[in-house]
């Protein structure tokens, strides 16, 4: 035991720095921006020496020594995600190679994940014949546009603006959209729709147009992006502060004995998109709604002897999966780094990034090979990448 906090106080100390340091001081924040840049690149660069080692920029499944661990498929979720994961490394190094696997990344997406007669996107591939693929998902879906979004962004080749466009022009994007559109041409009670839709893939999706508005300033994008806000206030976010994880005629969530439950950590991921799209012209009535959904899910999930936030809650307060998950604790940090730096939050925000923070050491970082790793459900340890990222990413924005 005293070893593991002699060593969680060291770790905090490298990372917060010490108390006189002028750039912290200056810019708001307890991070040190170094750190956070060497950390993120431990998680990225194993990705990029692998595959160009390999001349193989298909997403990989890596062990805790970054060996390969085989599976059958790609995921266009995970490809994409490979996409953004590059895009940040070239952003914070500005080093040639992360943008080249970055493009050879996006481009495998082209080549084996698009259906050029369509517009859509194939779920998945498989990893021995491109030729096998599955029927396209609005979750991967979502995915596969953010990936198009940053990929223009960073490169300004016109081929992935060209399928960004593509697929935001598409008539099926996601049911939760496809609501938000017909509520805003007509009202709830006149929208029918009886089956039982995620509002995963609609999070997503939002996050997408926000980076594809990002990449082009396109105002028939940002009017996209008002009207999931707008369908997420109403008449999505429930009295009690909350956003359910499914939702059946239209805005009614399902049942717990059907299998609905509030995921707390996508309230905070939806909390601080929210807040972002503040940041670029979205009405300020959407800080007080991301604060509230912040405030359920502490309420319900936060645990503060050890710094972490549960994982599902049902409709009356109560905890139905109380173990944390990696994914979330990244987008919580995330989230505070982001209040703090925008002097939203300052006290508070300090106090739950180091309870966090000290969750995470204790339980996610890899003291031996760097990055972070979980044990998967083989009880296996393999390296995780993406949400960490953005969170590392959120600290070098400042």
């Amino acid at each position: 035991m005293k070893k593991t906090v002699v060593i969680l106080w060291i770790f905090l100390f490298l990372l917060f720095g010490p108390n006189d340091d002028a750039r912290a001081d200056a810019e708001g924040s307890i991070l040190s921006a170094t750190l956070a840049k060497s950390q993120m690149m431990q998680i990225i660069t194993p990705r990029l020496d692998w595959a160009m080692a390999n001349n193989n920029y298909a997403v990989q499944t890596f062990d805790a020594d970054w060996e390969v661990v085989p599976n059958d498929s790609i995921a266009l979720y995970q490809q994409a995600r490979q996409v953004y994961i590059f895009a940040k490394g070239f952003e914070a190094t500005n080093d040639n190679r992360y943008l080249a696997a970055m493009i050879k990344s996006a481009d495998f997406m082209i080549d084996h994940m698009y259906n050029e007669s369509t517009s859509n996107w194939f779920a998945s591939v498989d990893r021995d014949n491109y030729l096998q693929r599955s029927q396209s998902k609005e979750y991967d879906t979502a995915f596969a546009l953010f990936a198009m979004a940053h990929a223009y962004d960073a490169s300004k080749e016109k081929r992935f603006l060209d399928k960004a466009l593509a697929t935001w022009m598409l008539s099926d994007l996601a049911t939760g959209f496809l609501l938000a559109k017909s509520k805003e041409n007509s009202d709830t009670e006149s929208t029918h729709h009886n089956e039982t839709w995620s509002t995963n893939a609609l999070m997503h999706l939002f996050e997408a147009f926000l980076a594809l508005h990002d990449a082009t300033k396109s105002s028939i994008v940002w009017q996209d992006i008002e009207t999931i806000a707008n369908f997420v206030a109403t008449p999505l976010i429930q009295d009690e502060g909350y956003i359910a994880e499914y939702y059946k005629n239209v805005d009614q969530p399902l049942a717990i004995s059907n299998g609905g439950y509030v995921e707390l950590g996508h309230q905070i991921e939806w909390a601080y998109l929210f807040h972002t799209a503040v940041d670029n012209g979205l009405d300020t009535r959407y800080r007080t709604l991301a604060n509230s959904l912040v405030e359920y899910a502490l309420m319900i999930g936060w645990n503060e002897s050890e710094g972490s936030l549960s994982g599902r809650a049902d409709y009356n307060h109560q905890l139905i999966e109380k173990q944390p998950v990696w994914w979330a604790q990244a987008e919580f940090m995330k989230l505070n780094l982001y209040l703090l730096n925008q002097r939203i939050e300052t006290d508070r925000s300090k106090l739950l990034l180091s309870r966090s923070y000290g969750f995470i050491v204790n339980n996610f970082l890899a003291q031996n090979t760097g990055g972070w790793v979980i044990r998967d459900r083989k009880n296996e340890i393999r390296p995780i990448g993406y949400h960490s990222v953005a969170m590392y990413d959120e600290i070098n924005d400042e």
